[in-house]
């Protein structure tokens, strides 16, 4: 099954900037860049539903831009992890802190902003 992805590669650039996304993700083998791009995002998404989809239905997901910004904030995240380092102090503080919204979030003790 397809997941739907909330934020594109170029949100992801504006975190890391494009020349920090491609060294991230330039391995040397057949895997594309793009196609490695392409699981993160799918990966992050997944992520986001996991605490988002038993509340909201994934129409009111789609389009909401806080949703979009804390899943390119797991992306970014996720490519810094991918070879074992670690990412920025100022993007992880900014990643947890829409992890614990998120959390809050699936408790019940916050809404969808």
């Amino acid at each position: 099954m397809a997941v739907t992805t909330y934020c594109t590669a170029a949100e992801v650039a504006f975190l890391w900037s494009e020349y920090g996304v491609e060294l991230r993700l330039d391995d040397r083998d057949a895997l594309a860049s793009t196609q490695r791009m392409t699981q993160a995002l799918e990966k992050a998404s997944a992520d986001v539903n996991s605490y988002l989809l038993e509340i909201y239905p994934l129409a009111s997901l789609t389009n909401n831009a806080w949703v979009k910004w804390a899943t390119a904030h797991c992306v970014a995240v996720d490519l810094a992890r991918r070879r074992g380092d670690s990412p920025p102090d100022g993007l992880f503080a900014e990643y947890t802190r829409y992890m614990d919204f998120l959390k809050e979030i699936r408790a019940g003790a916050r809404a969808l902003i």
